[in-house]
């Protein structure tokens, strides 16, 4: 006659983990788009209140959109502008490139009702203003042959998001509450 030898264990809380563990991967995915949503709206609040940001009627600063591709621990974030003149801000042009259109120009003129003097005189010998067209054609030339300045704006949220703590912080943050919310 044989002997059965059996031990038992009681694996419940095993089986809790276990149950804990099946749900990880959709919350470690939500807790870190979270954490890069919050980077990303970090980085657009310091490209549009820093001091190296145009201002003219603000279209450029209320441009900026997020975007997270990606899942889990691969994920991208996108901070962009669909503003065509928003890269030549940031960047500037060289000097002796093609002009940039003039009819963005033309509405920028016309808002701040910019005419240069034109070379004709009037009868009373004072120069003649330009209109609005020709005004913003001289100044595309302008910039074609001379450039404009970088700003540097998206550059400078860049290099603080890199050396500054507040990026990391909140990847911190979530990394707890999802290590928290594991636990429970």
């Amino acid at each position: 006659m044989s002997e059965d030898f059996s031990i038992q264990i009681d694996l419940s809380e095993w089986e809790q983990f276990a149950d804990q563990m099946r749900d990880a991967p959709e919350l470690l995915e939500s807790h870190m788009t979270a954490a890069m949503d919050g980077s990303l709206n970090e980085i657009v609040t310091w490209i549009t209140t820093g001091d190296q940001m145009p201002t003219n009627t603000g279209a450029l600063k209320g441009s900026f959109t997020t975007e997270i591709t990606g899942e889990a621990v691969n994920l991208t974030g996108i901070v962009s502008t669909p503003l065509v003149y928003g890269w030549p801000m940031e960047a500037g042009r060289k000097a002796g490139s093609t002009p940039p259109p003039v009819a963005p120009i033309l509405l920028w003129v016309k808002r701040k009702k910019i005419r240069f003097d034109s070379k004709a005189k009037t009868k009373g010998g004072k120069a003649k203003k330009m209109t609005y067209q020709q005004t913003a054609y001289i100044i595309a030339r302008s910039i074609g042959k001379k450039g404009i300045p970088a700003h540097g704006f998206v550059k400078a949220a860049y290099n603080r998001a890199k050396s500054g703590p507040e990026i990391a912080k909140i990847w911190e943050y979530e990394l707890e509450a999802f290590l928290k919310e594991l636990a429970t």
